[in-house]
């Protein structure tokens, strides 16, 4: 369990923190981002609750498709390397 929670967090933490610190990119478009680039719906709902913007959602929207065309191709590559 907390091999998984590291395997999860550190990518975030390290995305917010060049996106934000060396990027300068907004907090929402970054949750928007991470969301989509994790293919999270839930977490996408959980940004849009705390914000009136829809930021969150265009930056997801955005991310979202590319995200799942990479997931797609990584599992493809992962069952032929088994």
């Amino acid at each position: 369990f907390a091999a998984g929670s590291i395997i999860t967090l550190i990518p975030m933490i390290i995305a917010v923190i060049f996106g934000y610190y060396i990027f300068n990119i907004s907090l929402l478009d970054l949750l928007g981002t991470i969301t989509g680039g994790m293919t999270s719906t839930p977490g996408l709902a959980a940004a849009d609750s705390m914000t009136d913007s829809n930021i969150p959602s265009v930056a997801y929207a955005t991310v979202y498709p590319i995200a799942m065309v990479f997931l797609i191709i990584f599992i493809q590559i992962i069952a032929l390397s088994i």
